[in-house]
Order: structure tokens, then C-alpha cells, then sequence
């Protein structure tokens, strides 16, 4: 019974959260959405070491900064290679460049 009742007011308050909570929803649509992004591109999280992602073409990348516009990435094992993922203004990521040598 207890379990029923747990369902019923989680349900209630994911149905409210837009309208109670309207910067927390969207905040959580745009990590969702960018997880997607992520997952469509092949990306893979790493935990070892200095390395952050490993993309679908099996290329370690390094983060090295983030700002409003784009991440970067160092691209492990290839001299003078970065990886650059663009943003839209609202946070969401909508391209990703591959490894390019500078």
C-alpha cells in the first residue's frame, strides 16, 4: 500500500514540476537532452586518469575548457588535436567537430 502511495505523489509531482519548478525542469530537460547528444555521437565516460570521454571513433579526449560558447578537448595521443563540442545559448549541445589539428 505504501508503494502505491509513493508512485501516486512521485507521478503528481513530476506532472507539477514545470509549473512549481519551471528552472529545474528545464535545467534537467537540457542534461537529458544532452546525454542524448552524447550517446548518439558514440561517447563514452572514462574514469581513468586525465581522460574524460572516449568518442566513437575510439579518440581519448582531455577536457581542457568550458565556457557558454563550447567545450574543448585535448585529443589524447595526437599532437596540437583539439575536439570542440558547440552550444546553443541556452546550454544545449548541438554539434561536435571530431578531432581537428591547430
Amino acid at each position: 500500500m505504501n508503494g502505491a502511495i509513493q508512485k501516486v505523489l512521485s507521478g503528481l509531482k513530476s506532472a507539477f514540476e514545470p509549473v512549481l519548478h519551471p528552472r529545474r525542469h528545464r535545467a534537467r530537460k537540457r542534461v537529458n537532452r544532452n546525454q542524448d547528444f552524447l550517446k548518439s555521437l558514440g561517447f563514452k565516460e572514462i574514469e581513468d586518469g586525465d581522460l574524460s570521454y572516449i568518442d566513437a571513433e575510439e579518440n581519448a579526449l582531455r577536457l581542457v575548457q568550458s565556457d557558454a560558447a563550447q567545450i574543448t578537448f585535448i585529443v589524447v595521443g595526437r599532437r596540437r588535436s583539439r575536439a570542440y563540442i558547440k552550444l546553443d545559448k541556452k546550454g544545449r549541445y548541438t554539434s561536435y567537430t571530431g578531432p581537428i589539428r591547430i
